[in-house]
């Protein structure tokens, strides 16, 4: 294994994180999704420590994901989808608070982390800007012959948009240039 690629599915519902190994036939090393639930009634003074918990939980495990990648002692590399425009409030904060605990983490780890975007891995996965999340599953499971087995609906989406997301990183330069290629 010349190195590791994570990929992370930003949510505060079900955040998803795939590792996978970057050589010329990509494996599937590790996944996860953290599920997590809002408080319906809360003992929080204020409204944005009802959502602390959530990202306290994520965060521990995105840092338990990153952790476990320098564990092999290879380069690691991390990709974050993005988050794209939301048309509610509630739903942007999710995913800026998402996307901060992404970046967040990479930076306490020395990372640098590879944006993409949703519909780049769309695209990659699906075939198509409007591909679901079945699509997006259906196209993780051609390129590693991996499928999710987690016991939720979301997990099982978390874990393969997360593998998708770093199944197009792989196309970024700087992770390009990892892959071994064989002479033909």
């Amino acid at each position: 294994m010349r190195a590791i690629l994570i990929g992370f599915d930003g949510s505060l519902t079900a955040f998803g994180m795939g590792a996978i190994s970057i050589e010329e036939e990509p494996k599937v090393l590790r996944v996860s999704c953290t599920c997590t639930k809002p408080e319906t009634k809360s003992k929080h003074t204020y409204a944005a420590d009802k959502d602390g918990v959530r990202v306290d939980e994520i965060a521990t495990d995105v840092l338990a994901m990153i952790d476990w990648a320098l564990s092999y002692g290879v380069p690691v590399l991390v990709a974050i989808e993005a988050p794209a425009g939301s048309q509610h409030a509630v739903s942007a904060k999710a995913l800026g608070l998402a996307y901060g605990i992404s970046r967040t983490a990479c930076v306490s780890r020395k990372l640098v982390p590879i944006t993409v975007q949703a519909h780049e891995v769309k695209i990659a996965m699906g075939g198509a800007k409007d591909s679901s999340k079945e699509d997006v599953a259906k196209g993780v499971e051609r390129r590693t012959k991996w499928t999710s087995q987690a016991s939720t609906k979301a997990a099982r989406e978390g874990e393969a948009d997360a593998v998708g997301v770093a199944l197009t990183a792989l196309k970024n330069p700087h992770v390009a240039m990892l892959i071994p290629r064989t002479e033909s």
